[in-house]
């Protein structure tokens, strides 16, 4: 991909960058992360805490400018109040449930933008087909016999269309370059490898029989101390946080994103407790800038707070020997980018219509095995 088209992903004004130009209306743009202290917390000093605030990057015209204005704190409250009716009436799916996970494998969730957009170092927007169709074959009831067959002949048809890859010299033949054997090594050692050996509790059991794939470390950390983290911000920052579930958008249903919270007075809290990587500012949040835009767009509000949390003491995915009587925390506000949104929504819708058509071949697939294998124990039956 293009490095000017990867830096637009980002919300990074390239035009404005190839220019030198700056633009005297808007001397903090949204997808900017500016933090007021980025040294080191020590010992001596009060709870670890760093607090960055962003405006939003939007221009208007002069006679919309009482439009442009920001909402009040009263009007962000009733939208919150609003949410949580609408969460009662619909009955949004509550994240880690069943129902939960197969509306996601339907969908682009804002945690997958990263990826569907093609700009996640550890998944390609392929793997992430492959990902959801797993998800499904492991959530629906469907026999271990079709889920076979399934595989086989997806297995094949791929095998074919890189055999005709080479034949046509579209593919290089002989062996992998670096870049392939790091890439086979990194995904050995992601879920399913060696390295992890997590808890086994959150997985399900396939319907093949075949055990239940090991979580690794960093996602149980995670799903661990996300609500010790959530808990921590909302005494730190004096607010009353509000969990919500899955929320598809008002006007695109293939879209959809759950936060970690939401607060009273209408922010977004989205929170990372880091494993074996460093509490860092700017660069988790540049990371995670896509997740929290589609976050914001698709709960149509103005601000997120994205939360790196360690829990106090030492070891892996704690704060440290530095810290190790308190947690080490970090907040940085992002303001919504619409300009952002205006250039990678088409981008996700084009990741969609990939998706989609998987899953009609998939579901397709399972369909005309189910009715094979169904009519071959009738055969017998009447036998």
């Amino acid at each position: 991909m293009p490095v000017l088209d990867k830096l637009q992903m980002w919300g990074i004004d390239t035009e404005r960058m190839r220019t030198g130009r700056k633009d005297p209306n808007r001397p903090t743009a949204g997808r900017r992360i500016e933090v007021q202290d980025e040294r080191v917390p020590v010992v001596e000093d009060a709870e670890p805490s760093t607090t960055a605030s962003t405006v939003p990057a939007t221009s208007v015209a002069e006679g919309d400018a009482a439009a442009a204005l920001p909402p009040t704190t009263t009007t962000r409250s009733a939208r919150v109040a609003e949410l949580l009716a609408r969460q009662e009436d619909e009955h949004w799916p509550v994240q880690g449930s069943d129902e939960w996970l197969l509306a996601r494998a339907r969908i682009v969730s804002a945690s997958e933008a990263s990826a569907a957009l093609g700009i996640d170092n550890f998944r390609t927007p392929e793997r992430l087909i492959r990902d959801k169709l797993a998800r499904l074959d492991s959530l629906e009831n469907v026999s271990a016999a079709v889920l076979a067959a399934s595989r086989d002949e997806t297995r094949a048809s791929y095998v074919a269309a890189v055999q005709a890859e080479k034949d046509l010299g579209w593919r290089a033949k002989g062996k992998a370059g670096k870049g392939a054997k790091k890439k086979a090594k990194r995904r050995k050692n992601s879920v399913g490898g060696k390295r992890f050996a997590g808890s086994t509790e959150p997985s399900k059991r396939s319907q093949s029989g075949a055990g239940p794939r090991p979580m690794p470390p960093p996602v149980v950390h995670g799903n661990t101390y996300e609500p010790v983290a959530r808990e921590h911000y909302a005494a730190r920052e004096g607010r009353i946080v509000h969990e919500f579930g899955l929320k598809i958008h008002d006007e695109l249903p293939w879209l959809g994103a759950t936060p970690d919270g939401i607060t009273d007075d209408g922010k977004i809290l989205e929170v990372k407790c880091p494993y074996s990587r460093p509490v860092l500012p700017n660069v988790r949040c540049k990371e995670h800038y896509p997740q929290l835009q589609v976050l914001m767009q698709v709960y149509n509000l103005d601000s997120c707070d994205f939360v790196q949390f360690k829990p106090a003491g030492v070891g892996m995915g704690h704060a440290g020997v530095m810290n190790e009587d308190r947690p080490l925390y970090l907040m940085e506000t992002v303001a919504r980018d619409d300009n952002w949104w205006r250039v990678n929504q088409p981008r996700l819708l084009a990741f969609h219509r990939q998706l989609e058509a998987a899953l009609a071949e998939r579901d397709e697939r399972i369909q005309r095995l189910s009715e094979a294998f169904d009519s071959v124990e009738l055969a017998i039956d009447e036998a």
